[in-house]
């Protein structure tokens, strides 16, 4: 299930479950993602629970690879966490372990606020923010921030021609041809258009996440950090420091490997 759909086959206009009606119970919807042919419906506009958007049947389900019938996705209650709380900069940096005055929320003044029972907390891990990315349309905010700048995947990738710069999150993928450097501590991954260089200080860390992706080969998987775009002798490279294991989650199966890019 998911929080947001297309209103026609070509994806050229969203609608989100919060803003459906009555009279929509029987409409028939499609899933957000271009190479999926799911068709959805709306569910519980009653009140009684969040609405949200579930397959019509089973013969017009999920691809079992699309990000939008992932249980990351659809079990991610993020609507539960503060968003005006949020602040994306400094999630992404508290993964990284970057220290700041603000970098755990927690402002002096506001610890008392922060820990009442009646305040919830911002979302702040890697898979809060991928499923809240996915629940809203790229052009949209949240936190008055759009959605393109946080994650970088197949629908925001029109966004970035020139390269993956600052903080943000991306989709990616192990290409064929495996790259794992152990001298450097590097680790090459893909977007569909950006080879992607995860670049490690620390040993272990780098065998741990080497191991982690080498067993996950056939599934999609996100990368937080500060991302810079080099000219080196790798094609459309775009790298970024890995300092920690929260900047890394696997997902579901590839499915960038078996459709065309559609961006």
């Amino acid at each position: 299930m998911s929080n947001v759909a297309c209103v026609d086959e070509y994806r050229k206009k969203t609608v989100y479950a919060k803003d459906a009606a009555e009279q929509d119970r029987n409409t028939i919807y499609f899933c957000p993602n271009k190479n999926c042919n799911a068709l959805l419906k709306i569910c519980s506009i009653d009140g009684l629970r969040r609405a949200y958007f579930r397959m019509s049947d089973k013969k017009h389900g999920h691809i079992d690879n699309c990000p939008y019938g992932s249980n990351i996705v659809s079990n991610t209650d993020f609507y539960k966490n503060d968003e005006k709380k949020f602040d994306f900069e400094k999630a992404i940096k508290n993964m990284l372990h970057i220290k700041n005055q603000n970098s755990n929320y927690r402002n002096i003044t506001d610890i008392k606020n922060y820990n009442s029972s009646n305040s919830s907390k911002p979302i702040s891990t890697i898979k809060q923010i991928y499923a809240m990315c996915k629940n809203i349309n790229v052009r949209d905010k949240y936190a008055d921030i759009e959605i393109y700048k946080m994650l970088v995947d197949n629908r925001s990738m029109f966004f970035y021609k020139k390269g993956i710069y600052g903080y943000k999150i991306v989709e990616c993928y192990i290409k064929n041809e495996e790259h794992y450097d152990a001298e450097n501590k590097e680790i090459g991954l893909h977007t569909g258009i950006y080879n992607l260089i995860l670049q490690f200080k620390e040993d272990s860390l780098f065998n741990s996440i080497k191991n982690t992706i080498k067993n996950n080969k056939q599934k999609t998987i996100i990368v937080s950090g500060f991302w810079e775009t080099k000219n080196n002798n790798i094609k459309n490279c775009c790298t970024t420091t890995i300092m920690t294991k929260k900047q890394i989650a696997v997902l579901n199966k590839n499915y960038f490997r078996n459709t065309s890019y559609k961006g």
